[in-house]
């Protein structure tokens, strides 16, 4: 489960659209207006899901606080352009009497605003993505799909072993968030590791475009939401569509789930009742507004003592969680919390993961990085105390990976994420052997 920037985060979409010059211009003029409080003008330029996700009020209330603080506005410099999560994106650097920051401005294929976020000066846009040492490309061929639920068509790519086969396969099922198929966190692409890793031995791979990243304006204009609609669905349809494909061999289809995918994969696997085998990775055990606040407070920890600015920011964030666990314990509550409709959070009722998991036919392979901060070891016991009766289970913990089961030491932080990485050779490997083992 992806957590919110620890400045100012507001819905992101979409895809490219632009030439550097006309991207520079644009993101200048956004942050010239939001830098001199044109709230209202620049809202205009935003896309249908930025306007709901973040109204002028709303802006001004997540921003002023921190500009505040800075003081006046002196200069805003040369933008920096490229893509960030595969979209179009530019860091805009201003500088005030008391310090700086930078402007990231993120764009969709109209060439709106999709995103905007506050950055502090040292952040940079994410490298270009580099096979890692495991992807052997001459063992694999990538062929482009169509996955997804009926009426809601989903760009996918299935990496496959050259040869005959027929191969098992797996389907890579996203965390949080409107993902593309190589579910990108900054310069990361665990999705597209984990596709060329178990091609190169003999696993075939479905990875798709998240229908709140393909369909986001068509979902923000919908006023209820679920999670079957966000995750499940399309999940089941991905798993039907590898048994019909040439070369996939149909009784070895599994599903892998990643953060909130993998909170999900057990719901998804009873639903289809024909899975080879389900694979959590980093898979959350207490209710995600709990998660979510552990987020908040541990990346506030990360800066020190925090202003009054971000007091009250996580005391927004609590009352955000207070509503989400409202709704889901009474059936009660705001139309929205934590920028998800009401009805979205009321799918999570009567859905008990670590239950259905532990009921399950099927083998099932769980995964926990030692140095998550957004799924941590207590969401691990919680799992092992769940699974302990069931012969099928097997869990194992990597002290050294993160939430995307990159190696670091020390604190993990999100700034782990900018830097290029992949997923450890160590977890394809089991990977590999636990599916061609079943």
């Amino acid at each position: 489960m992806s957590g919110r920037n620890a400045w100012l985060a507001v819905a992101l979409a979409a895809v490219s659209f632009a030439q550097a010059p006309e991207l520079k211009e644009r993101a200048r003029e956004a942050a010239r207006l939001l830098l001199s409080g044109q709230y209202e003008a620049l809202a205009e330029r935003f896309s249908a899901q930025m306007k709901q996700a973040a109204p002028p009020d709303k802006l001004r209330q997540g921003v002023e606080p921190a500009l505040k603080a800075l003081g006046a506005l002196k200069a805003i410099g040369e933008p920096q352009t490229g893509k960030l999560g595969g979209m179009e994106t530019a860091l805009v650097p201003a500088e005030f009497e008391r310090g700086a920051i930078q402007v990231q401005v993120t764009f969709d294929g109209a060439g709106a605003i999709a995103g905007l976020f506050l950055r502090p000066p040292g952040f940079t846009l994410a490298p270009a993505w580099q096979r890692p040492s495991y992807s052997q490309p001459e063992a694999f061929e990538e062929r482009e799909l169509t996955a997804g639920a009926p009426g809601w068509p989903l760009p996918a790519t299935l990496t496959v072993p050259r040869g005959e086969g027929p191969w098992p396969a797996v389907v890579l099922v996203h965390g949080s968030g409107p993902n593309d198929r190589d579910e990108t966190v900054m310069a990361a692409k665990p999705f597209r590791d984990l596709a060329e890793g178990l091609a190169s031995c003999g696993v075939a791979v479905l990875r798709y475009e998240k229908r709140t990243r393909a369909h986001a304006q068509r979902l923000a204009a919908a006023t209820e939401i679920t999670l079957e609609q966000e995750v499940i669905d399309d999940a089941l349809a991905a798993a039907a569509l590898l048994r019909r494909t040439p070369g996939i061999d149909p009784k070895r289809v599994f599903v892998l789930g990643h953060s909130l995918g993998a909170w999900a994969a057990p719901l998804i696997a009873a639903a289809d009742g024909r899975l080879a085998g389900v694979i959590l990775l980093a898979a959350p055990a207490r209710p995600l507004e709990q998660l979510y606040m552990e987020q908040v407070r541990y990346l506030a920890s990360l800066r020190g003592e925090p202003s009054a600015a971000e007091r009250e920011k996580i005391a927004e964030a609590e009352r955000e969680a207070a509503a989400v666990r409202q709704i889901r314990e009474t059936g009660q509550g705001p139309e929205r919390a934590l920028g998800a409709p009401r009805s979205y959070w009321l799918s999570f009722r009567g859905k008990d993961p670590l239950a259905a998991a532990a009921k399950l036919d099927a083998p099932l392979l769980l995964l926990h990085g030692g140095r998550d901060y957004q799924v941590t070891d207590e969401d691990f016991r919680l799992w092992e105390s769940a699974l302990k009766a069931s012969p099928r289970a097997a869990l194992k913990r990597y002290p050294a990976l993160n939430h995307l089961f990159q190696p670091g030491q020390g604190q993990s932080t999100p700034d782990e994420y900018n830097r290029p990485g992949h997923v450890a050779p160590e977890v394809i490997g089991d990977l590999c052997r636990w599916i061609r083992e079943r």
